[in-house]
């Protein structure tokens, strides 16, 4: 296996999310040779490209099927509208490469599955950039789970709170992010996500049952949530509470509460402040009581994508594990739809 990876990006103006910052990243991974784009006449990013790539930049094709054509990528970053994602997936698919998607990449989750079926016909994988795994929380977090430092775990409440700011603007009112049809869901769909998967790395469990509420609070003129609340359970019967909405003025908000039998743990993932935690375990005996705390970066989504962008260029290099496997890109999608389902019909839902 080659030491240096091939990578594609295929993006459009509407679906720019974060490829700059994939693009400075991969500028500066050692792990990546050559770079090419699709990108749809987003000028910005094929002269973003151009600036950083340097001789890494092999050329900007006008579709994916060209780009096939004269490059074969380990790996390509996707990130489009997600009614647009899934043609371009399989495309990718077909042709050998792996996947980094911008999620939720589809508007239903059996069109992900289907993206799932040909992954695994193709021996590739398909992963949604969940870059909320690399909060330095999480891991800490993770790593306390594991060692069964909680005990079993009874249940956990956790919010990730955006600006209503935005839901109030007449250009986001107009783009596909407040569009069912183009986007699939709201805050949920778009943020929320990451702490649904959030959940799933840190407890190890799946969740196999919600209930929930979505709303749009603000009043804006809007066919997407602007706020969701789903109650949770889990496969070894934990239960669980999840906020998804934008509410504030400006910036972010995030909380997570998890309890079990002998301890708890809390913080606020997306803010680098801190993790506090609180063990009856024998192992804690001398010092039962904790916390550490994180220096703040500059800029936040750095750390998290680049650890994500670099471990999908090795993953796809055979190197080390796909950061976000296939199958846990679509239960993730399962359970968000399956809350939209709960309150759609206002009934439990199992989780598919």
């Amino acid at each position: 296996m080659a030491a240096q990876a091939r990578v594609a990006v295929i993006t459009s103006p509407t679906g720019t999310m974060h490829v700059a910052g994939f693009l400075e990243i991969l500028a500066d991974l050692p792990e990546v040779a050559q770079v090419a784009l699709v990108t749809h006449g987003a000028a910005d990013i094929e002269a973003h490209a151009q600036a950083h790539l340097g001789a890494r930049l092999v050329g900007n094709y006008p579709d994916a099927e060209s780009l096939f054509a004269a490059f074969q990528p380990e790996l390509t970053i996707v990130s489009l509208e997600p009614r647009a994602a899934p043609a371009a997936i399989a495309a990718c698919l077909r042709h050998g490469s792996h996947v980094l998607a911008e999620k939720p990449a589809c508007l239903q989750w059996e069109e992900f599955a289907e993206l799932a079926d040909l992954a695994n016909a193709q021996q590739r994988n398909i992963g949604l950039a969940f870059a909320a795994r690399g909060f330095p929380f999480l891991r800490d977090a993770r790593r306390l789970v594991a060692d069964g430092t909680l005990g079993n775990l009874y249940g956990v409440d956790t919010y990730f709170i955006a600006d209503q700011t935005r839901v109030q603007q007449a250009d986001w009112q107009a783009s596909w992010f407040s569009q069912k049809a183009h986007a699939g869901g709201g805050h949920l769909m778009w943020l929320g996500i990451h702490y649904v998967d959030l959940l799933h790395h840190l407890t190890g469990q799946r969740i196999v049952e919600v209930a929930g509420l979505t709303a749009v609070v603000g009043g804006a003129p809007i066919d997407t949530e602007d706020a969701a609340v789903a109650v949770l359970r889990f496969a070894d019967g934990m239960i669980g509470t999840l906020t998804s909405a934008y509410y504030v003025d400006k910036n972010k908000q995030s909380h997570l509460h998890l309890w079990g039998a002998q301890g708890w743990l809390r913080g606020r993932p997306n803010d680098w402040e801190s993790l506090e935690w609180h063990s009856t375990h024998p192992a804690e005996r001398s010092a039962p009581h904790r916390t550490i705390r994180y220096d703040s970066p500059t800029d936040d989504a750095k750390p998290t994508y680049y650890g994500l962008v670099r471990a999908s260029v090795r993953g796809a290099l055979g190197l080390e594990p796909h950061p976000v496997a296939t199958a846990e890109s679509l239960h993730v999608l399962q359970v968000v739809h399956a809350i939209y389902r709960a309150a759609e019909t206002g009934q439990t839902q199992r989780v598919e």
